[in-house]
């Protein structure tokens, strides 16, 4: 049974809604709600959402066009029909938000903290790490500039008491001169 739409001067339209439109032709192509989410890339809920023309949990009115028009394109449907069909039912009507409690105000602050004490860490952190290669660096130079000293030694042989140096012998040559 047709859901009877109403023109912005309340003049009712027999008129199939967007969604009766959509379950209509997915029924007649044999595709159940799940493939229909499968292959449009949604959550079975959302295909169940726009065959029964509840757009309170879909997140702005831009979505649920497209969502409308891939719908219509698997079908093989008219995308301007169901979008007509959209405009003529009285397109989407932004859900009513709750105001946040205090609760949730100070769960908020507990996070804003945690981040807040995070980048304390992550500076301490990072000081230390600074102080540590400042460090071995120090110490490495420090160990550069200690020097191990080398005395040259010089081979101390005790002589014995008799010892005689030895000179040079003298050739034959030498000796008749």
């Amino acid at each position: 049974m047709p859901k009877k739409l109403t023109n912005n001067d309340g003049a009712q339209l027999d008129m199939l809604s967007p969604g009766q439109i959509l379950q209509e032709n997915r029924e007649k192509y044999n595709l159940t709600r799940g493939e229909v989410a499968d292959k449009l890339h949604l959550g079975p809920q959302t295909i169940i959402d726009l065959e029964n023309d509840d757009y309170s949990h879909l997140n702005a009115e831009i979505y649920v066009r497209g969502y409308l028009k891939a719908y219509a394109k698997l079908v093989n449907t008219s995308e301007k029909v169901v979008i007509e069909a959209f405009e003529a039912s009285g397109g989407y009507t932004k859900p009513q938000t709750k105001p946040l409690s205090n609760q949730h105000l100070w769960a908020h602050d507990r996070i804003i903290a945690t981040k807040s004490q995070r980048r304390w860490i992550r500076w301490i952190g990072t000081l230390i790490v600074l102080l540590l290669i400042i460090l071995v660096i120090l110490w490495w130079h420090s160990e550069r500039n200690t020097t191990v000293r080398i005395v040259e030694a010089t081979p101390s042989v005790t002589q014995p008491a008799n010892f005689q140096p030895l000179t040079p012998v003298k050739s034959n040559d030498e000796k008749q001169s």
